[in-house]
């Protein structure tokens, strides 16, 4: 008998060995032993009906599981308009005082009331982005830090520390929204 036949017959053994095996354990009976010392308690098509509604149940719970993750990523994607949501309404507010203040501008000649305005809408939008986990990064005067900070230049000044804040750079919680543009020091006095 060839090597090929001899797989062939240990394989046709291992099958008819699987199909009059006993499952019964509830019985007594252990997953591997011969259908004749079994239990007695087998019918085939009672068997295939077990088989059926475990691949039911699987696919069941395959379907539960699937809908569970579109349903998570639905909510996800509501929280983060909701958010989004809350924000730009505060930020409608400061529009509109915007508005107002431009409208204030055209009927005065005044520039203090104009700075005054314009002031407490800037410092209204602040207390907004405050609120919503926004803050200011310090520079000016601290270590260069290339996370934090983006150098266009050099200038008079201690080496390595900012010395001029050209546009201000701002964190969301823990994480770099924008980094401050700034010039740092070259190492030569500030006042020459």
């Amino acid at each position: 008998m060839t090597e090929k036949e001899q797989k062939n017959t240990k394989n046709d053994e291992k099958q008819e060995t699987k199909e009059n095996s006993c499952t019964n354990e509830s019985k007594g009976c252990t997953l591997h032993e011969p259908a004749n010392k079994c239990c007695g308690q087998h019918e085939p098509a009672k068997d295939n009906q077990i088989i059926e509604q475990y691949v039911n149940d699987l696919k069941r719970l395959q379907a539960d599981f699937e809908n569970y993750i579109k349903r998570s990523d639905k909510e996800k994607q509501e929280l983060i308009e909701y958010g989004t949501h809350k924000l730009l309404s505060k930020l409608l507010h400061v529009v509109d005082e915007f508005e107002t203040a431009v409208k204030s501008i055209e009927k005065t000649e005044r520039k203090e009331d104009i700075a005054s305005g314009v002031n407490m809408i800037l410092k209204q939008l602040k207390k907004t982005l405050h609120e919503e986990g926004i803050s200011e990064i310090a520079s000016l005067g601290k270590e260069f830090d290339p996370y934090k900070h983006e150098s266009i230049g050099h200038g008079k000044g201690e080496e390595n520390k900012v010395v001029e804040e050209i546009k201000k750079g701002y964190m969301f919680k823990n994480k770099i929204l924008r980094p401050s543009i700034v010039k740092i020091g070259h190492g030569g006095k500030q006042n020459e």
